[in-house]
């Protein structure tokens, strides 16, 4: 059996070509790597998906970064949305490429993803970054201030292999900081999280609350892994990257006049490699936060509620009226908040849609691979001639 390619050692000095370790490829995707046919070696290499703008993937080998497109078969019916490459991937492109005229061959397995539901009525899985250890979710704490967008934000991180890290931005905007720290912490479930502010110092403040701030998020950083920040527009989160690196990584534009926050800028997903060796994928906001859910993303984000589920008479509960339901009875008691109750039943039911949804959608696809299959096979029957209609 080849190594698992999803292993996240990093190369560093063991690397046949540093050029590539400082992009992510780590020890077991290179002994993967060599693991293929030769032929494939021969006319191939490897690169990692680092821009996607208008269609149009850049991609960066050991030598050089090229512009490439993604071939027709990933949009044709039957193939899964979900497995078209996108920022962070690893594919694999040809050594000999005529300029303009390069197209992406294969797609390396993926170590992590984040994905989302597509905007729109669609059940159809959209992956905006692949291939990322930590993802910074990043939540304004003025007036954009949602638990229950932290809920999605963290079952989806969870479900895509990622470890989730919470950071609560514009601290200095937030007149009940000490409150909204201690909600959020009840919602963690062993992930990290940083309090932020870049027009203030919060050092004295955080350190009253016994909370983490910049200065230990710069600190927790490493070389060689890659992160993403992700939340809605206007959170913050290029001018956050910005302050942690001390360099203008990405654009912002100027704070509007009437509220003085500042304006989102991000219009495509980008990966850069930062001072340290950190790489990062900048992500526009996520306009419609409806996360690709499944249950144990959402288990392990609703840990307290899923242990009491444990102890309920019928494994099905659905935790409405069923009798000896034991999390209505922890409601009952108060051991659990009505509000993240409603949440965790409300993304459960949205889960089981999606799932309803996309089994239906995979079995038009198979039916229509199957019409196509037999329509091959009509067209190479040989023709039958009938001898016996001339006698």
């Amino acid at each position: 059996m080849p190594p698992d390619p999803t292993d996240l050692t990093p190369l560093g000095a063991r690397s046949s070509d540093p050029r590539l370790a400082a992009w992510g490829w780590t020890r077991h995707r290179e002994l993967w790597w060599d693991g293929q046919q030769e032929e494939d070696r021969s006319r191939l290499e490897p690169g990692r998906v680092v821009k996607e703008l208008r269609g149009v993937l850049e991609v960066q080998t050991a030598s050089e970064r090229i512009d490439t497109r993604i071939p027709g078969r990933y949009f044709q019916p039957g193939s899964d949305p979900a497995e078209v490459p996108t920022v962070g991937d690893w594919v694999l492109v040809p050594r000999e490429r005529p300029p303009g005229d390069c197209w992406i061959e294969r797609v390396l397995p993926r170590s992590s993803k984040f994905s989302r539901k597509v905007a729109g009525n669609q059940t159809v899985e959209q992956v905006v970054a692949a291939n990322v250890d930590d993802l910074f979710i990043v939540m304004g704490l003025d007036g954009g201030f949602n638990l229950r967008r932290l809920e999605r934000f963290l079952a989806a991180a969870r479900d895509g292999g990622a470890r989730p890290v919470v950071v609560l931005n514009k601290a200095d905007l937030a007149s009940d900081l000490a409150q909204r720290i201690a909600a959020v912490r009840d919602q963690l479930h062993g992930a990290a999280l940083y309090v932020t502010s870049s027009k203030r110092d919060l050092g004295e403040q955080l350190l009253q609350l016994s909370v983490d701030g910049l200065t230990e998020l710069r600190r927790a950083l490493e070389p060689g892994r890659t992160i993403a920040f992700v939340g809605s527009s206007g959170v913050g989160k290029s001018t956050l990257v910005n302050t942690l690196f001390g360099e203008q990584v990405m654009r912002v534009r100027s704070v509007r006049e009437r509220d003085e926050r500042g304006q989102h800028t991000t219009s495509h997903r980008e990966l850069v490699r930062l001072p340290g060796g950190t790489l990062l994928i900048d992500n526009p906001g996520v306009r419609e936060l409806q996360g690709w859910l499944v249950d144990e993303g959402i288990e392990e984000t609703f840990e307290e509620i899923r242990s009491i589920a444990a102890d309920c008479r019928f494994r099905d509960c659905r935790h409405q009226q069923e009798p000896g339901c034991a999390v209505r009875e922890a409601l009952e008691r108060g051991s659990i908040d009505e509000q993240r109750l409603d949440s965790f039943l409300k993304l459960e039911q949205e889960s089981q849609q999606q799932a309803e949804r996309r089994r239906e959608r995979e079995r038009a696809q198979e039916s229509l691979r199957s019409r196509k299959r037999k329509a091959r096979k009509t067209r190479r029957r040989p023709e039958r001639h009938d001898d016996t209609a001339s006698e």
